[in-house]
């Protein structure tokens, strides 16, 4: 049973490695990132605006955001809404 389990390990761990490096040689990664064609730019600032591109064009977009605090819903940060009922 020993025999048989480290078996089986060395043989998923051969179809792992092996199945990495063809990943690898499929996707032919470069390590030269310095050129402009390996740099896909999807959103940039502008002054004050966030400009997605879109459709082959900028567009200027808003971004909401909630802001998580520990504070009690309808009350402003710091304040202290909840109480001790008794």
């Amino acid at each position: 049973m020993k025999k048989y389990l480290s078996f089986c390990t060395v043989i998923l761990i051969l179809i792992l490695g092996i199945y990495n490096y063809s990943y690898l040689l499929r996707n032919k990664l470069n390590t030269n990132l310095d050129t402009e064609l390996n740099i896909k730019q999807v959103s940039r600032t502008n002054n004050e605006n966030i400009e997605i591109y879109k459709n082959g064009k900028w567009e200027k977009t808003f971004l909401k955001g909630v802001n998580i605090g520990a504070s009690k819903p309808g009350y402003f940060p710091g304040e202290f809404g909840i109480t001790k009922t008794i």
